[in-house]
């Protein structure tokens, strides 16, 4: 391993839960190292925190211990899961966190981490922040030792959340939902450029967002006017609709609940 751990949490840093967890790593593990991918996640959206953790991944060291905690189920019998892939691991409750990563890297492996070693980790008796009490010792223990100290079971039946879209390649037409919204009010749906291979094309696209229609697919933001609204292939290969200078998430009133189709006309 690097003994290097990123964190990923919908903690905030208004109040001292992220300190607190760095500070039981370093005990464990004083020459450990923290990058911070993101603690400002929307509270308890597990689908958003996924996509973050897509988008980071093929970025960090080989070795990185990703280490996830937002964790609506803390204090219930959810599991805990080690996901591997390319030489990175993952640590995170078994809540649909994955998803995006697995719906992208389906070779992948998934553990899930037995009671014993979870109990022999736990430094505390807390329902209410595991990220301090099994977390944070756990991901220690993995940065430093590796995986030769974690009891763990090849598990495929876990929690996994809608982040594929419908693809009807008969019609032209794939549909979705958005997965995360960004700083920018920039809104990623689940439609990977890759999902629109092998479609017959012989027109541009038509994007339907509620009664919001957007025509073709820009290649970057200056592709259209101040504010316009676009779509564009968006860095992790996802599409995105945005305001080109402006906010299209409160312009559209988009949620992880609104609807996206691409219609090509045939």
């Amino acid at each position: 391993m690097t003994g290097m751990i990123a964190l990923l949490t919908d903690f905030g840093l208004r109040d001292s839960y992220v300190g607190v967890m760095k500070g039981v790593m370093l005990n464990s593990y004083p020459e450990v190292s923290f990058i911070d991918i993101s603690h400002s996640i929307e509270p308890f959206n597990i689908i958003s925190a996924s996509y973050l953790l897509y988008s980071a991944w093929d970025y960090f060291p080989k070795g990185t211990v990703f280490l996830s905690v937002v964790d609506p189920g803390v204090g219930t019998e959810r599991n805990i899961l080690l996901y591997l892939y390319n030489n990175n691991i993952l640590i995170t409750p078994d809540n649909g966190t994955i998803s995006v990563l697995k719906r992208m890297h389906p070779a992948s492996r998934t553990l899930i981490v037995s009671n014993q070693t979870i109990e022999k980790k736990r430094i505390g008796m807390s329902d209410t922040f595991h990220g301090r009490d099994i977390f944070a010792p756990l991901a220690a223990d993995i940065a430093k030792n590796g995986l030769a100290s974690i009891q763990a079971r090849e598990e495929e039946g876990v929690v996994l959340k809608k982040v594929w879209p419908e693809i009807d390649k008969e019609k032209a037409k794939v549909s979705g939902s958005f997965i995360h919204i960004d700083h920018f009010g920039n809104c990623v749906s689940s439609i990977h450029a890759s999902d629109l291979a092998g479609i017959q094309i012989n027109a541009p696209a038509s994007i339907h967002i509620g009664e919001t229609r957007i025509h073709g697919v820009k290649r970057c933001f200056s592709d259209a006017a101040p504010g316009e609204f676009l779509v564009y292939e968006g860095s992790s290969g996802f599409l995105e609709v945005a305001v080109r200078e402006g906010n299209a998430a409160e312009n559209l009133h988009i949620t992880d609940e609104t609807r996206i189709c691409i219609q090509y006309q045939c």
